[in-house]
């Protein structure tokens, strides 16, 4: 298999479930404005779903903070503090199959278009594996706004877009940032950097 072929395949997969996701949002919500959503994986992209929040929800949560700015931030770009958190995972079963095969080849080596060294460590194949899941996100994400998906009257004009962890690593919290710089208007970017750059060094989540 080639790793370009697996980037495609999943990023196909994951629009596929996207779409399936969207089209069934729950009806509590007809009257609500969505202004975030979000790919939720577990660690290492082993399982999917989507998360998502409205403005509505997130200023019930807030209202009882109005000095805390950073605490405001966090519960508006963390999926840990949305309503909806791995929304829609019975979707993602092919995107799973298909990082389940991934996980397989790459630790045989044996993407045909890369070279693999046999000593390399686990942290030459999180390398790898890391740029395949940004890549394929963020390809996703991009054909779902091509669609229009995004321009449904639930959605606010520019929503918060993205990858999320329930529980990030530091090596998930970059490939938060990561795909977040792909996928979003400079103005969220810059939130997400202020809520996720440079905790890296943090050993649980934000």
């Amino acid at each position: 298999m080639y790793i370009s072929e697996f980037k495609s395949d999943l990023a196909t997969s994951l629009v596929r479930s996207c779409k399936e996701a969207i089209a069934s949002l729950p009806a509590s919500i007809c009257d609500a404005s969505i202004y975030s959503f979000s790919i939720y994986c577990a660690s290492g992209c082993t399982s999917f779903g989507v998360a998502f929040s409205t403005l509505e929800a997130l200023n019930k949560k807030n209202e009882s903070l109005a000095s805390s700015y950073l605490k405001k931030l966090a519960n508006k770009l963390s999926a840990t503090e949305w309503p909806f958190v791995n929304y829609g995972f019975e979707f993602f079963r092919d995107s799973e199959n298909l990082v389940e095969m991934f996980y397989n080849i790459l630790h045989e080596g044996a993407f045909e278009d890369i070279d693999i060294d046999p000593k390399a460590t686990p942290a030459d194949l999180t390398k790898i594996s890391t740029i395949c899941f940004v890549d394929s996100i963020s390809n996703a994400f991009a054909k779902l706004k091509l669609d229009g998906d995004f321009l449904r009257s639930k959605f606010i004009e520019d929503p918060f877009l993205g990858l999320q962890f329930g529980d990030p690593s530091s090596n998930e919290l970059k490939m938060i940032v990561g795909v977040s710089e792909l996928v979003n208007s400079p103005h969220w970017h810059e939130e997400v950097l202020r809520v996720f750059n440079g905790l890296s060094r943090k050993p649980k989540g934000i």
